[in-house]
């Protein structure tokens, strides 16, 4: 007996209402749960009580599989769905049970957006990765039937899933499909799927099209009159500002949409803009005012009584703790904010901000702390079903040996957290990468591997717009000239990093920048305004808690030598002296073509 066969002759056996059911079914792409099957299936044709009896008939003739998830899910095998949707199609019934089925998808998506919000994100992003085969398939039938309208809106709250756990190509495909094939009247279904297109191409490493996007979603939810999107869409372009490495402009942003939030009196939204706000203030080096909007975050937080947000508050004081060396806060800060965490179900966060937590635990230059956090990381990206985490453990395990000289485990490990972040879909962490690996090859001697990766990173950077990764190897590009005793080139490439860097506000990109040129300087035998500068950016380094990785340490220690040396002791304190009340804004003018 053929295949077709067999199966015409196991369809015969089954009641009508068996059969009826079977066909419907075929819309199902990678199982379904029996409230799907209800939902998607039910009519005046199948009573709602015989659904459950026909099920569990059709599992006892082999048609479906049961499958054990959060609930007990059912599969067909692929040839009997395909027999199936023949069947359906038969019976003209196709586009309606598709339509049904679309519409439970949405609705899924919309719960789902909201779900992983709350206290139930587990069982959301569980939910959402089963669901994800049914996800493609509504979509596919909207993009077919001519119903982009239905897409756009599964897509618009398939958003926030795609932007925390991919896949991430797929996710903007779909939105960037449907966005161009549904009508284009200003909404906010719209103006959101420009917003998540945005976020998602961000994380692609696409930041012209993003900035592109997010303004377009500001623009939509303006024309929607939907005033919380407007703020929604003003921190997506301090986002795409960020990446951009432009830190006034995302803060300024940031700074608005709070505005914004408060005149709504949407107090979630505002302590969220606050948590963003406080990291980049705290990388501008203005770290007083940093852990006052810490401060103020938990109190919000514990006014609303919301743990996620006071979970982010604690975390934030913890890195101020550390800071301060103040070691046992650190740790209760930041055990207090995992049990908020905890209790908030907000496992994602707490996964993010311990990494966070951790890359601060490093630039402070406790490698020990680093590495505890990022073991417990590790658990808890398993937790939260963290798409990047094989990435970012190889980025954090090669930064670690880096800050502690093991050049070799270095080098391995981010070149390997490269391609892991490529495959994810991560592109964006990547772009910076090779440039920390050019830093590892100048401290091995490597010379002509430090340029070419310092140029590869040049190019890359340039083309996406990214200015944090194009001062990083304009100031590698710098240092290898250094190496090579070209003080002339070395001065090029480096005045090009640091006026790029003063011009966004980034204070650690500025200030380490600047420090390239205490080399410079000893090079050309001004001894004085290199053991200045020196002198300067030690003291700034105290005040931002920022250490030097063991091959930057190195070759400051020997710096000290020689220039005490050259300058003799009262010279050298004098130097000292000046540098050490020198503002970031007074280092940065010192560094020119002739040192004052």
């Amino acid at each position: 007996m053929t295949g077709s066969a067999t199966m015409d002759w196991s369809f015969g056996l089954l009641t009508e209402q068996a059969q009826l059911l079977l066909s419907r079914l075929s819309v199902f792409q990678g199982g379904f749960t029996y409230d799907a099957a209800e939902a998607v299936c039910n009519d005046d044709l199948i009573d709602e009580a015989g659904v459950l009896d026909i099920l569990t008939e059709l599992v006892e003739e082999s048609l479906l599989l049961v499958e054990q998830g959060l609930e007990m899910r059912y599969r067909m095998l692929e040839t009997v769905r395909q027999y199936a949707q023949d069947k359906l199609i038969e019976a003209g019934e196709a586009d309606q049970i598709r339509l049904r089925q679309a519409m439970y998808v949405l609705d899924i998506a919309q719960r789902g957006e909201a779900g992983l919000m709350g206290k139930d994100q587990a069982t959301w992003v569980k939910t959402l990765q089963e669901e994800r085969g049914n996800v493609r398939v509504a979509l596919a039938w909207a993009r077919d039937a001519g119903r982009p309208d239905i897409g756009l809106r599964i897509a618009r709250w398939m958003g926030r899933f795609w932007w925390q756990h991919g896949p991430f190509p797929e996710g903007r495909r779909w939105l960037e499909l449907m966005l161009t094939e549904a009508p284009t009247e200003p909404s906010s279904d719209r103006a959101e799927a420009l917003r998540w297109t945005a976020m998602l191409a961000l994380h692609q490493g696409d930041i012209a099209d993003a900035e592109i996007l997010a303004h377009r979603s500001f623009d939509t939810h303006d024309a929607a009159g939907d005033a919380s999107g407007r703020g929604l869409a003003t921190v997506a372009i301090a986002f795409v500002a960020s990446a951009r490495g432009d830190l006034e402009t995302a803060i300024a942003k940031l700074q608005e949409a709070f505005e914004m939030f408060e005149a709504l009196d949407e107090p979630f939204w505002a302590s969220i803009v606050l948590a963003n706000l406080e990291s980049l203030v705290r990388r501008i080096g203005d770290p007083d005012r940093s852990a006052r909007l810490a401060e103020k975050m938990v109190a919000s937080a514990q006014h609303l009584n919301d743990d996620r947000l006071e979970a982010l508050g604690r975390s934030a004081l913890a890195v101020h703790a550390m800071r301060r060396g103040d070691l046992d806060q650190f740790w209760a800060e930041y055990r207090r904010s995992l049990a908020c965490y905890h209790v908030s179900g907000q496992h994602l966060w707490q996964t993010q901000e311990t990494v966070g937590v951790a890359w601060s635990a490093l630039s402070m230059g406790y490698t020990d702390i680093a590495e505890e956090l990022i073991k417990e990381f590790s658990r808890f990206s398993q937790e939260s079903h963290y798409p990047a985490a094989p990435a970012v453990l190889a980025l954090m395990h090669g930064m670690v040996s880096l800050y502690k000289g093991e050049l070799v485990h270095a080098d391995g490990q981010l070149e390997a957290s490269i391609g892991l972040f490529e495959d994810s879909g991560l592109k964006d962490e990547a772009i910076y990468i090779p440039a920390l690996r050019g830093e590892i090859a100048l401290a091995r001697g490597d010379l002509t591997a430090a340029e070419n990766l310092g140029n590869q990173v040049l190019t890359s950077s340039t083309d996406l717009g990214a200015t944090g990764a194009e001062i990083g190897a304009l100031r590698l590009l710098g240092k290898v000239y250094l190496y090579r005793d070209d003080p002339r080139a070395a001065r090029r490439y480096l005045l090009r990093a640091l006026e790029h860097a003063h011009e966004v506000g980034d204070f650690v990109e500025s200030l380490t920048t600047a420090e390239a040129f205490a080399q410079l300087y000893r090079l050309e035998e001004h001894f004085y305004a290199s053991a200045r500068h020196y002198a300067s950016a030690d003291h700034l380094r105290d005040v931002v808690c920022l250490a030097r990785t063991w091959f930057t340490q190195i070759e400051y220690e020997n710096s000290m030598i020689e220039l005490r040396r050259e300058l003799g002791d009262e010279a050298f304190a004098q130097a000292a002296e000046e540098g050490r009340a020198m503002t970031l804004d007074e280092l940065v003018e010192q560094s020119h073509p002739q040192p004052a």
